[in-house]
């Protein structure tokens, strides 16, 4: 199993435990969050009784292995459980938002899982929460797969994520990112454009788009393949 998550606690800015996983209980009644945390592996012994925040950081160790932190923050405890198995809390966000949606799926690849991207909701939450741990597993990355020709396979495109996770695996391969919107999927072809990753001739092929219908954005597709023929692509008939 490949280490992916490094998930950790602490009290004013020392560490006391690293974890296994972290839930966020999904539904809540009020502003205050519960935590629940797995495999807690203590560096101290020292009495919670009295604790009132706790900070976690958790970080991502990416596909060539740099670690980069993708969320820190604290909580200002209400209750908690004295072994800290779990807390609850008022939770204040450093940076980004907490989804715990992208913590599932990286803690899936994690476990040597694979998600099947076409059997998750169309217009949820979840397939932006894969997007974003493809960011931060691979990142805006330059060096595509070496081909010639792209064959991507358009008859189960819904929307316009579905395009753009196509893009990516075109691209870079499993768990490739290519953008999170029109204009980031712009973003990477630049940054592979200027990196000559198209220097040589590229072509592709969308196919089965004869009844091809993006219901969340109608113009998505064809707006893509114009930034593609200016970054230098050949778009081939499917």
């Amino acid at each position: 199993m490949r280490k992916i998550l490094e998930i950790n606690l602490y009290i004013n800015n020392v560490k006391i435990a690293k974890c296994g996983s972290i839930i966020l209980e999904p539904y809540a009644t009020s502003t205050a969050r519960k935590f629940l945390f797995h495999n807690l592996k203590f560096k101290t012994t020292e009495d919670f009784l009295s604790l009132n925040k706790i900070q976690v950081r958790i970080s991502c160790r990416s596909k060539y292995s740099n670690v980069k932190p993708i969320y820190e923050f604290n909580i200002l405890l209400l209750d908690f459980d004295s072994k800290l198995k779990w807390v609850y809390g008022l939770v204040h966000h450093d940076y980004e938002e907490y989804r715990q949606g992208v913590i599932d799926v990286l803690a899936s690849w994690q476990k040597g899982e694979k998600i099947d991207w076409f059997s998750l909701p169309t217009k949820g939450l979840l397939k932006e929460d894969y997007i974003t741990a493809c960011l931060h597993y691979s990142g805006v990355s330059t060096e595509i797969i070496d081909k010639d020709l792209y064959k991507i396979d358009m008859s189960l495109v819904r929307e316009y994520r579905d395009v753009l996770y196509l893009m990516g695996e075109a691209f870079f391969g499993e768990r490739g990112y290519m953008g999170h919107s029109f204009h980031t999927f712009v973003d990477c072809l630049r940054c592979i454009f200027h990196k000559g990753g198209f220097a040589e001739s590229k072509k592709i092929i969308f196919e089965n788009t004869e009844r091809l219908v993006i219901e969340d954005d109608t113009l998505f597709f064809e707006d893509l393949k114009k930034e593609l023929i200016i970054h230098g692509i050949s778009i081939l008939k499917g």
